[in-house]
C-alpha cells in the first residue's frame, strides 16, 4: 500500500513540551493530508508504550517513528482506527502518521526531476520551489507511447517545500489537489493549489515538447519536454533582486530537469567552497553536472547544475557547529561558467537539527547564511552575508 502524506516539523506546544519533559518524548505532527486534514491530537506514555491519537485524514493509517528525522520505521500494521499504541524504548522519538491513498503500488521507476540550480532564474525561487519529482509506471499498466498518455498515466511522488512545511503527494499529475490538466499539440499543463487564505499557493507545471503530444513514438523519455514550474502566492514572499537588494514577490518560476548520469565527472565538478570572516567559517562540498535532454546528457552546457550535496559546516556562528546535508536546507546559485558560486543556507529546514541552535540563530536574527566565493577569481575577496527574519541583508 502506498501512502500519501504531508508533515510539518514545528515547535512543540507548551502542553507537548510538558509531556516531552516528563516522558522524554518528542512528536512530529502531521497535518493537512491532501486537503483532508490530519494531526496528532494526543500523546501519552504508559510504561514502555506510547499511546497516539490523531484525527482527520483517510484510513487506513500507518504510524511511523524515527530517532533522527531521516530514517523512518513502520510501527505495527496499517490500521483503520485513529489511535495506536507503540513501544518506545529510545529516549527521544519522533512520530508521524501516514494517510492512505487509492494507489496500491507505484510500479516501475521511470526517473526523477528536480529544480535546476544553475545560473538562470531568481535567487530564492529555486529555494522556495525546492522539489523532487519521482515518476513511476503504474503496476501492471504499461505506459503508452504518446507523450499525452505517458504523462497522464504516470504516477508521481512529489516532495516539495511549502514554506516551512515539507509536503509529499503521490498521485497522477491530474490528481494533485484541486488539479486541472490540459493537453494541446505541443504542451501539457497542470494547475493545482494548496493552502487557504494567506497560505494559498497556485501552482502550474508546463511541459513543452518539440513533437506532437499525440504522436506515437518508439520511446518517451522523461527529459523530452522542457519543464517550467511556477507558483503564485496569496501573500508576499521575500526575495533578492539582481542588484542584491531585498524585495518582495508574489510569484516564482523555475525549470525542472532530469540530472544525467554524472558518474564519470571531471575533477572540477567536485566542488569545495570555503569562506572565512573573522572567527566564522563556512565550508561546503558538493557536486555539479549536466541534465539529460531528450534521453541523453547535454553535450554542451556552459554552467553545470548542482547534482548533490555532500556536507556543509558553519563554525563560529553558533555555540556548536551547524551541519547541513539536506537538499532542502541548501540552495546553489552559480554565476556564468560557475566562476562565482553563492549558497543560500537555511538551517531551520535541516531535519533533526538541534533546536537550541535554531534558537540562537533566531536571537541573532539570522534566517539565511549566504556565502559567496569567486571560485575562478582567487584574487577577489569572498563575502559572507546573512539575511534576517525581517528581510534585512547584512555582512558578517
Amino acid at each position: 500500500m502506498e501512502l500519501n502524506w504531508m508533515t510539518r516539523t514545528k515547535t512543540i506546544t507548551e502542553k507537548l513540551k510538558t509531556l516531552a519533559s516528563i516522558l522524554i518524548l518528542t512528536a512530529l505532527i502531521p497535518c493537512d493530508l491532501l486537503g483532508q486534514g490530519a494531526s496528532l491530537t494526543g500523546v501519552a506514555r504508559d510504561g514502555d508504550q506510547t499511546n497516539l491519537i490523531w484525527e482527520g485524514g483517510e484510513p487506513p493509517f500507518q504510524v511511523q517513528s524515527s530517532v533522527n528525522l531521516t530514517d523512518w520505521q513502520d510501527r505495527g500494521s496499517p490500521t483503520e482506527a485513529s489511535e495506536a499504541s507503540v513501544s518506545s524504548d529510545d529516549a527521544v522519538q519522533f512520530f508521524r502518521v501516514l494517510s492512505s491513498i487509492s494507489v496500491t503500488n507505484l510500479g516501475e521507476y521511470i526517473g526523477q526531476l528536480r529544480v535546476a540550480e544553475g545560473e538562470f532564474g531568481t535567487h530564492l525561487a529555486r529555494h522556495r520551489l525546492k522539489s523532487i519529482w519521482d515518476f513511476y509506471a503504474p503496476e501492471g499498466m504499461p505506459l503508452e507511447r504518446t507523450a499525452a498518455r505517458f504523462f497522464e498515466t504516470a504516477l508521481v511522488k512529489l516532495e516539495i517545500l511549502e514554506g516551512d512545511v515539507r509536503s509529499i503527494y503521490t498521485s497522477r499529475l491530474g490528481d494533485l489537489p484541486n488539479a486541472e490538466l490540459a493537453v494541446t499539440d505541443r504542451t501539457i499543463r497542470v494547475n493545482w493549489s494548496t493552502g487557504t487564505d494567506a497560505e494559498l499557493r497556485n501552482y502550474t507545471l508546463n511541459l513543452a515538447f518539440r513533437y506532437n503530444t499525440a504522436q506515437a513514438r518508439q520511446a518517451i523519455n522523461l527529459s523530452d519536454p522542457t519543464y517550467t514550474f511556477s507558483c503564485r502566492y496569496a501573500g508576499p514572499q521575500f526575495d533578492i533582486d539582481r542588484a542584491g537588494e531585498s524585495v518582495t514577490t508574489r510569484s516564482d518560476e523555475v525549470e525542472l530537469v532530469e540530472i544525467a548520469d554524472n558518474s564519470n565527472t571531471p575533477a572540477w565538478w567536485r566542488r569545495k567552497l570555503g569562506v572565512e570572516k573573522g572567527d566564522i567559517s563556512v565550508t561546503s562540498q558538493f557536486e555539479i553536472g549536466v541534465p539529460n535532454i531528450e534521453g541523453g546528457p547535454a553535450f554542451i552546457f556552459k554552467t553545470p547544475l548542482l547534482t548533490q550535496w555532500t556536507r556543509t559546516q558553519v563554525l563560529g556562528l553558533t555555540s556548536e557547529p551547524l551541519e547541513l546535508v539536506s537538499r532542502f536546507s541548501q540552495s546553489y546559485y552559480p554565476f556564468h561558467h560557475n566562476f562565482v558560486e553563492t549558497l543560500y543556507l537555511e538551517p531551520a529546514l535541516e531535519p533533526g537539527i538541534d533546536a537550541s541552535l535554531l534558537t540562537e540563530l533566531r536571537e541573532m536574527n539570522i534566517r539565511f547564511i549566504v556565502p559567496t566565493q569567486p571560485s575562478a577569481f582567487p584574487e577577489q575577496e569572498s563575502t559572507l552575508r546573512v539575511i534576517g527574519f525581517d528581510g534585512v541583508i547584512r555582512e558578517l
